[in-house]
This record gives C-alpha cells, sequence and structure tokens, in this order.
C-alpha cells in the first residue's frame, strides 16, 4: 500500500549535466534558494476578477538574453526564462495568450479549461518574483477616474480577501 500523503520532491540535476564543460551556465543552479509556486484557489479567484481592460493591456517587461541571470529556482523562475526566450524571438503574444501557453505547458492537466486561470496566476508569480530575475509583467488598472500602469502581483492581491 503506497502512501498519497507525500508530496513529489524537486527534480535532480543529472550529475552528467552539471558536469558537463558545455553546461557551465547551469554551474550553482541547484544551490540558489527555491522559490515554491502553488496556484491555489485564491489565487485563480483573484485572476477571475481580472477586468478586460486590464486582462488587454497585459505587458511584459524581461531583460536581454545575455542579461538574464536568475538567483532562485523554481516554477516562476522557469516560466520567466520561457518568456524572456519568447521576447528574445520576437513573439507578440496577448496577455491571455501568454497565461493560455504558460498553462498549456506547465499544467496540461488544465489545458482544456475555458479560462487560463493557473496561467495567470503563474504569470502573477512571476512578477512577484521580479527581484530575482528581472522580468515584470503589468496591466492598465483603475485608479480613480485615469488608468495607470501596476504590478499584476499587486493588481491580483488587492483583488483576494
Amino acid at each position: 500500500m503506497t502512501s498519497t500523503s507525500t508530496l513529489p520532491r524537486p527534480l535532480l540535476p543529472r550529475r552528467d549535466l552539471v558536469d558537463n564543460p558545455r553546461m557551465r551556465h547551469v554551474e550553482g543552479y541547484w544551490k540558489r534558494p527555491y522559490i515554491a509556486f502553488e496556484s491555489d484557489e485564491q489565487s485563480r479567484c483573484a485572476a477571475r476578477k481580472l477586468t478586460e481592460v486590464e486582462r488587454a493591456t497585459v505587458r511584459i517587461h524581461s531583460p536581454r538574453p545575455e542579461e538574464y541571470a536568475p538567483s532562485a529556482y523554481g516554477l516562476a523562475i522557469d516560466a520567466s526564462a520561457m518568456l524572456t526566450s519568447w521576447a528574445q524571438a520576437g513573439s507578440r503574444l496577448s496577455g491571455w495568450d501568454t497565461a493560455r501557453n504558460l498553462q498549456d505547458f506547465y499544467f496540461p492537466q488544465s489545458s482544456r479549461a475555458r479560462e487560463p486561470l493557473r496561467g495567470w496566476a503563474l504569470l502573477a508569480a512571476v512578477d512577484a518574483t521580479a527581484p530575482h530575475h528581472g522580468v515584470t509583467v503589468s496591466c492598465s488598472t483603475l485608479v480613480g477616474d485615469t488608468y495607470q500602469r501596476a504590478s499584476l502581483a499587486q493588481v491580483l492581491a488587492s483583488r483576494t480577501g
């Protein structure tokens, strides 16, 4: 009989990849602090409360690939690397399409969902962990009578609770 209470551990690096001289940029990756990402019900409910203007005006600002140097690892950090590579390739996806692609890649069990709520939560997590990698996600939100740029993580945090 197996226990269902144990959680899967993060994948450990293969020794041959870390010792490979062509993979020097990976050296030390696993010694960085781990930042956990949990797509809980609260963050998905906050994503439902985004207005159409906020969803339509999402902008992702990422450093150039040669300047990208994360100081931690985890799902949000990996997603930031993917966003940086998409930006370098010249991808011009909308916020909805970016959230959908992230959800399809990282949460294949949710790929047929009507709304990419886990993808929006992951975009907010990327923005919240921006000090570790430099990728920021912003949107225009209504403040008083005018729209102003704001951090997606802050907008979603204001919608919870």
